[in-house]
């Protein structure tokens, strides 16, 4: 997947730019995984780091504060997006950072760390994650799509959700740290195979575990 190419060409507009065609987009999500960007840029840049984040937010039209935003409420999902073009330009965060704070989600998640207790196997966490995916975000598609044990892998596939490629990257390191919870740390691999930033009609993720 060229993602280098697909944010190259995003890179022609303003960021205020971008996030006001983002905005338009009609789908939310759950404010807990607003509340997990400021937290792990909080641990990660220290808490000055959340000031200049909230400023900015400001800058652009779109003001949030970290401590307002309510675990449980729905916000728009463009919103994700947006944090993390922001960290890439006032953090120079790299593709690296994106995926940390990906991994990071679901540990700070209540409605993940609730539903944790359930994934007990790779079967069981394939399939509860469409109805995972639809108590956190209200809009989108995610389609348990294979399963195969004895090779030791699956396929999802995210239908009608598109916001940057750096949400790729989140989603990676969000199902990274989902199915390490289930295998252990560094026994699950996440790759993306098909993207509709690279001409796709969905974005396709293959786990594959040891």
């Amino acid at each position: 997947m060229n993602i280098q190419h697909a944010l190259k060409a995003e890179a022609k507009q303003s960021l205020k730019e971008k996030a006001q065609e983002l905005m338009k987009i009609e789908g939310e999500m759950r404010g807990e995984l607003l509340k997990s960007n400021f937290a792990y840029l909080e641990k990660k840049e220290g808490k000055k780091a959340v000031e200049r984040m909230e400023k900015r937010l400001e800058d652009i039209g779109y003001p949030l504060k970290f401590q307002e935003i309510e675990s449980f409420k729905w916000y728009k999902d463009a919103f994700c997006a947006v944090f993390m073009m922001l960290f890439k330009d006032e953090f120079n965060w790299t593709e690296k950072d994106i995926f940390d704070l990906g991994r990071f989600s679901p540990q700070y998640s209540i409605i993940i760390k609730i539903t944790l207790r359930y994934l007990v196997s790779m079967k069981k966490t394939f399939d509860l994650s469409q109805n995972l995916w639809s108590r956190n975000v209200n809009y989108g598609n995610l389609e348990p799509y294979i399963f195969n044990d004895k090779e030791k892998y699956m396929i999802l596939r995210f239908k009608n959700y598109a916001l940057t490629p750096l949400v790729c990257i989140y989603i990676r390191g969000y199902l990274t740290s989902l199915f390490e919870h289930v295998v252990g740390r560094d026994k699950a691999l996440v790759e993306e195979t098909k993207c509709i930033f690279n001409n796709h009609d969905f974005h396709e993720f293959k786990i594959t575990w040891k």
